[in-house]
């Protein structure tokens, strides 16, 4: 019976053992796959950062193409304000020069025009005075017959 009593407990030992071992299997297995999980999450992450960071490139791209275009626009734009200033200023300093030169001109004929008046004023008083002396000797001719 003793034998008996062995060979069942070895027999129970020995189920007992290959449970053990297919629990450890299970275990290891389980744990094999929590692993391949865990590399494939990582991979998965990894890919999504990678392609998240070549999206981000191209919109840094695209905004630094954007941003230069803008940058030159500004640039031309300015360019050509200040060259429109300058053809402007260059127009408003001829028709400057040339109310100038419109302005001695008729200074010119003015001062012109005055001397002429003057001389003509000149004139018409010596006329007049010289005819207020002749009215003058004669009112004093005529007054002296008077007399």
């Amino acid at each position: 019976m003793e034998d008996q009593s062995l060979e069942s407990e070895l027999i129970l030992k020995e189920h007992e053992n290959r449970h053990l071992k297919d629990t450890l299997s299970a275990l290891r297995q389980e744990l094999e796959t929590m692993q391949f999980d865990k590399v494939q999450s990582v991979n998965d992450a990894v890919a999504s950062s990678a392609k998240e960071m070549a999206q981000l490139k191209e919109t840094i791209s695209a905004l630094r193409s954007e941003l230069e275009a803008m940058q030159f626009d500004k640039v031309q734009s300015v360019n050509d304000a200040v060259a429109s200033g300058e053809g402007e200023i260059g127009q408003l300093k001829q028709t400057i020069t040339a109310l100038r030169n419109k302005l001695e001109q008729n200074k010119i004929v003015y001062e012109e025009n005055i001397s002429v008046i003057q001389s003509d004023n000149r004139s018409e008083n010596n006329q007049l005075k010289n005819m207020i002396q002749a009215l003058r000797d004669k009112l004093e001719t005529s007054e002296l017959r008077d007399i």
